[in-house]
């Protein structure tokens, strides 16, 4: 095996038998010529030599470089045998007893940890073979000696039956004392590689250096620019944690940059007259000052500032100024090189870089060994073995699993693949695809003001395919003040309009905040300019591998719904156990996120990394206007349930939409014209490139080879693209082996949007990259890695200003303080309805702004009075809004799906092109399908059912009737005409949402209008009994009465009396207006929860 031996200023002491290898570098070293040869000395013979050469690293140390060289030394022993030390297989002797060293020599330098080294050379003896040729000897002393052993054998065992108990413990204490030793000595070896310190080499190709003609300016005026690809400049932002040690270095002569470590304002400014002397000269007469240009440049390239990463404040400098610099967050590092010259200033020009510092712990990987204490530890060429073995096996599963996501990514795009199914039936669309009730799994939280309902889902982002929990994620964006891994902060929701809140009463206001939306619905910005108030927000889904310990953090923020597990093998091991028996847990708080060996430490110890994934949002800067939204024609989904037209489709929660990619660069948000055909860069780009990767706002990468060239440029202008905002095309400077000069990410993913990060939490991808060095022609290896995150475009979230409109002045508290006992039912007035609302219990919109005019959901104003109000938050589509305004979506979902990738989709598509009409599902058609009026008319309801929506309070729930029960209960076929009678009602389940489901008895009123009434509901499944009934019409004994005016209008009721004895009373209809007003908009029974309305989907 290969050991590493010890360096002292002018040799090298090898403390084990075997070959050793040794190169790199050394510090701290004493010797003050610049060159000399080193010795390799084992058992006090030189056996090898080495050539070592030293320079200053512009620190009080010095440091050198060795050339590599490797001895093999057999059959020999570094040590000294201890001459007092008992037999070697003595089962109560610890083997730091058996030798000691000789001629063991190390070296420290400022922040090294001595003890390392001191128990790295006992526990390296613990390790060494007994075996001495002792017939080596003369045959004479052989005798002498083997006499004298017996005798000593022989009196020992008579003195250690008399000590034993004195030896024992003796013994005992050794064995604890190495023990001890040892395991420090195990801690110092176990850093996991994932956690390792790193050596970062700063700037590109040319180092430390500012190539002016490859500066971006300096190529823009260029006659001969050919489009940038060798731009370099400005460096992206380097981060870094304790341990790490940034090298600074220069690749030519001719550049004479010097280091220098700044405050934030002259890293800005790049004016440094502050600190210079009066000639305006900064030199190493500065404060600032670290380094000159010969300190990092010398003829063979072995010259480097070293600049570790360290707690510096547990020092103490001359200078606060300095003190303060080093001991930031955020160091800022420039060169002052011509800096108030008129031209060729390096800092100017982008020779600057901020390092950011983690200041957390390093973490180590736990070392598994026998409970024999040291006994356990394995003989070397038994470990070195078994070392490579375990690296060839994870090179393996390495490279498996990199062959299963490009097997992925060749059967289909990044994209939705599945949400969580329910039902079985006669057709293959009767269960769900990536829509069931809702596109992707949407539903309301209305009551949160945050929260964007969204169940399972199951997805694949650049070939790695996971399941989710139940998401239902916040409205949040990523963080304008910290670059911290996962930073974030909710997004600002638009104003009221002043000329709603300067309307005057309730009403009027009502009145005025109905027009807004009118506007917004009719997209008319001449009735009501609405693009201020009405803003469009793009959430993206977002994954990328983490290199994270086994603890399992959140991945986004959520006020509902969060992982049910600590740790990752928590949650592998509980969705495993659920998969095993196809069951899910109640809360759906369970998902696949895949784990995976990306990495492993020196070719052997397997690094596991984890995938991660987050909903975030990015508020768009101009608006978008939804006539660039169509309803996908995704047949399935109209058919799932009860059939849908597209324009039904279009407010129900099942709609899927396509987002116009064509894009004018001279009209972007006004020209929406639908284009046909192939498309390069579009629209979907224009918008995505928006939303920054995990590095956050203000980042600055490039993506480019490690020697600078092959630079990515913005597909359109050619421009130096930022790598940390997520893209899909880009150009290079030169054209490929096809001849093309832009390109798409990914072999064949039309939907892959990628961002660069710099995190140290995300894994890396590593190469060594070979290139050839332009002075000495020598191949060079540039070590460098990989790290990106992936995104796709979701939903498109409108926020209005229902989330700030609060025209009864209902107090805001919060979520600690706000009183949960209160149930919000108006019955009990002031005792009952809510006091305030909060984040997760907002209601405080007046119900009259929608159609229902009311809602059972009742809330104290500032004045002390109660006030009929229903939830603030977010929908899919709002409830039918009054005014005649009707149904406006809110939510566009415009996700694409993994299967679109697949050949068998694309030439099914192009099947459905071809045979169906544009207009297919037209209403003006009369098309006649086997004798079925398949989209229109009554046969279709009769054949495929009809799906209601049930609404109120702050959710909704599908309730789909099939087509078999409507023609069972509500159609005479002798006569042939629809029964429309509350003793003609349906009983029926309604689809499950916010944890609960409910049985409805609902009848028809009116099918020309599509009118549907509640009879009865109640909560749970048909069959859990008929306990629990909330009666909306269930008795023909009820008095027609008016109540008395309050809030500027009265209500007229039909109330009957469902128990003399409880003096219980139930509303059988409730409208607006007196009894003389007529029998016009009378409001039927309503749920316990607030649904106090059904409508037929996709109608108004």
């Amino acid at each position: 095996g290969k050991q590493s031996g010890r360096i002292t200023p002018n040799k090298v002491i090898m403390s084990t038998e075997g070959t050793m290898s040794m190169a790199g570098t050394s510090s701290a070293h004493t010797a003050t010529e610049p060159e000399q040869d080193v010795d390799i000395v084992f058992n006090d013979e030189v056996v090898g030599k080495t050539h070592h050469q030293f320079m200053s690293s512009g620190w009080s140390a010095k440091s050198g470089h060795s050339e590599m060289v490797e001895i093999d030394v057999n059959k020999q022993s570094g040590l000294t045998p201890n001459v007092n030390s008992p037999n070697v297989n003595s089962p109560n002797i610890a083997p730091n007893e058996l030798y000691t060293t000789t001629d063991l020599a190390t070296t420290t330098t400022k922040g090294t940890d001595t003890t390392a080294n001191t128990v790295d050379a006992l526990a390296s003896t613990a390790n060494t073979s007994a075996f001495h040729k002792f017939m080596s000897l003369p045959n004479k002393l052989e005798y002498i000696a083997l006499a004298l052993s017996i005798f000593a054998l022989l009196f020992s065992i008579i003195l250690l039956s008399s000590v034993k108990g004195s030896v024992n413990s003796q013994m005992n204490e050794y064995e604890e004392t190495y023990n001890a030793a040892l395991n420090v000595k195990l801690h110092y070896d176990a850093v996991d590689a994932m956690d390792e310190a790193q050596t970062i080499y700063v700037g590109n190709y040319y180092g430390w250096s500012y190539a002016q003609w490859r500066g971006a300016a300096y190529r823009k005026n260029d006659a001969d620019y050919q489009g940038g690809n060798d731009v370099q400049y400005p460096f992206a932002d380097i981060h870094v944690r304790y341990g790490d040690t940034l090298i600074f270095k220069r690749a030519d002569e001719s550049m004479t940059d010097n280091l220098f470590l700044v405050p934030a304002e002259v890293y800005e400014s790049c004016n440094f007259s502050a600190f210079a002397d009066a000639e305006g000269v900064m030199d190493s007469s500065s404060v600032l000052w670290l380094a000159d240009a010969d300190d990092m440049y010398n003829a063979n390239g072995t010259a480097q500032y070293e600049f570790p990463i360290e707690d510096w404040s547990r020092y103490t400098f001359d200078n606060d100024l300095f003190a303060q610099l080093i001991q930031a967050d955020i160091l800022y590092f420039t060169s002052a090189l011509r800096w108030n010259s008129r031209w060729g200033q390096s800092c100017r020009g982008g020779l600057k870089v901020r390092v950011l510092i983690d200041r957390s712990n390093r973490t180590t990987m736990p070392i598994r060994r026998s409970s024999d204490k040291w006994r356990g530890i394995q003989k070397l060429d038994t470990v070195m073995e078994l070392s490579a073995s375990i690296g060839h096996i994870s090179r393996s599963l390495m490279l498996k699993q990199f062959t299963d996501e490009q097997r992925v990514r060749s059967v289909g795009d990044s994209g939705l693949t599945n949400v969580r199914g329910h039902y079985d039936g006669d057709n293959e669309w009767d269960d769900a695809t990536f829509t069931n009730q809702g596109s992707g799994s949407m539903h309301d939280h209305a009551q949160s003001l945050r929260v964007l309902g969204l169940g399972e889902i199951q997805a694949v982002l650049n070939g790695v395919e996971f399941e989710t929990h139940h998401n239902d994620y916040n409205l949040e964006m990523p963080s304008l003040t910290s670059n911290e891994y996962g930073a974030t902060q909710p997004i600002p929701f638009p104003d009221v309009p002043p000329e709603v809140l300067n309307a005057g009463s309730v009403d009027a206001q009502i009145e005025e905040m109905q027009e807004w939306f009118r506007a917004f619905k009719n997209q008319d910005k001449s009735h009501r300019n609405y693009t201020d108030y009405f803003k469009p927000v793009l959430c993206v889904l977002e994954g990328n591998w983490i290199t994270d310990n086994d603890e399992l953090s959140q991945p986004f923020e959520s006020d509902l719904s969060e992982l049910d597990a600590s740790t990752w093998s928590d949650l592998q091991d509980k969705m495993r156990y659920f998969a095993n028996s196809g069951r899910k847990t109640v809360d759906e708080v369970l998902g696949h996120l895949p784990s995976s060996i990306r990495n492993t430490d020196n070719n052997s110890f397997p690094i596991v990394s984890n995938w991660e994934y987050r909903f975030v949002c990015h508020p768009l800067k101009s608006d978008v206007p939804t006539a660039r939204f169509k309803v996908v024609d995704d047949l399935a989904v109209q058919l799932y349930g009860s059939v849908l037209t597209r324009k039904e489709l279009k407010h129900s929660r099942r709609a899927r939409f396509a987002l116009n990619t064509f894009i004018n660069l001279d009209d972007i948000d006004g020209d929406t014209q639908w284009t046909n055909g192939r498309k390069k860069w579009n629209y979907r780009d224009y918008i995505m490139e928006a939303v920054v990767g995990r590095d956050g706002y203000g980042v600055n990468l490039t993506d480019e080879l490690p020697d600078g060239t092959g630079q990515a440029l913005h597909y359109v202008d050619d421009k130096v693209m930022n790598a940390g905002y997520y893209s899909r095309f880009y150009s290079l400077g030169g054209a490929d082996a096809m001849g093309s000069t832009g390109h798409r990410r990914s072999w064949c993913d039309r939907n892959l949007f990628v961002a660069k990060t710099t995190q140290s939490k995300v894994s890396p991808i590593s190469m060594a990259f070979e290139a050839v060095d332009e002075n000495t022609s020598q191949v060079l290896y540039y070590p460098t890695i990989s790290k990106w995150s992936y995104a796709i475009p979701m939903e498109i979230v409108y926020l209005t200003p229902l989330t700030k409109w609060n025209p009864y002045n209902i107090n805001e508290k919060s979520d600690d303080s706000f009183n949960y006992d209160k149930t919000g039912d108006c019955s009990g007035g002031k005792d009952t309805a809510f006091d305030g609302w909060s984040s997760n219990n907002a209601y405080f919109t007046p119900s009259k702004f929608y159609e229902s005019g009311s809602s059972n959901v009742c809330a104290t104003g500032s004045n002390g009075n109660v006030y009929s109000v229903t939830a603030s938050g977010h929908y899919v589509v709002f409830p039918e809004i009054g005014g005649g305004v009707g149904l406006v979506r809110q939510r566009w979902p415009i996700f694409p799906i993994h299967e679109r990738g697949s050949s068998e989709y694309k030439e099914l598509k192009a099947l459905q092109e071809v045979m169906l009409p544009d207009d297919y599902d037209s209403v003006n058609r009369s098309d006649v399908v086997n004798g079925v009026d398949f989209w229109n008319g009554d046969t279709r309801d009769l054949l495929y059912g009809i799906e209601l929506s049930l609404e109120g309070g702050d959710h909704e729930h599908n309730v789909y009737i099939p087509g078999w029960k409507v023609k069972q209960v509500w159609f005479d076929e002798d006569a042939q005409q629809w029964l429309m009678s509350s003793d003609e009602f349906v009983e029926v389940e309604s689809e499950e949402s916010d944890g609960h489901l409910h049985t409805l008895r609902v009848w028809m009123q009116s099918r020309e209008e599509n009118v549907y009434r509640i009879k009865q509901c109640r909560y749970g499944a048909v069959y859990d009994g008929g306990v629990g009934w909330s009666d909306g019409q269930s008795s023909d004994e009820f008095v027609e009465v008016e109540s008395e005016e309050s809030d500027g209008h009265l209500h007229t009721l039909r109330v009957w009396m469902q128990s003399r004895e409880e003096n219980v009373y139930r509303i059988k209809q409730c409208r607006y207006g007196a009894v003389y007003d007529g029998g016009v908009g009378w409001s039927d029974g309503q749920c316990d929860d607030y649904h106090d309305q059904v409508n037929r989907v996709g109608s108004e």
